[in-house]
């Protein structure tokens, strides 16, 4: 499983960027917080099942740059394994 973690400033960042009227609500900014309870629910549904957690840290990037990070994350766990 991936997941996609991403700092508050660069989500309200990115947030800007969109342009959405909902996006520049103050109180949508509150729905960052629940960022750690998606994560700990992965972290224990993995746990539970046996299956690895992938935690893939958004940055300030261009989604090209983002697909060739998480593509070389990939190749790396799935080298260890085989």
């Amino acid at each position: 499983m991936i997941f996609l973690e991403i700092s508050c400033d660069d989500w309200l960042e990115n947030l800007k960027t969109r342009g959405r009227d909902t996006d520049r609500d103050e109180d949508f900014a509150k729905n960052f917080e629940t960022q750690k309870f998606l994560l700990e629910a992965a972290q224990k549904y993995c746990e539970e099942r046996g299956i690895q957690l992938i935690i893939f840290r958004q940055e300030r990037r261009s989604f090209h740059e983002a697909i060739l990070k998480l593509k070389e994350i990939l190749k790396n766990e799935i080298s260890k394994k085989y």
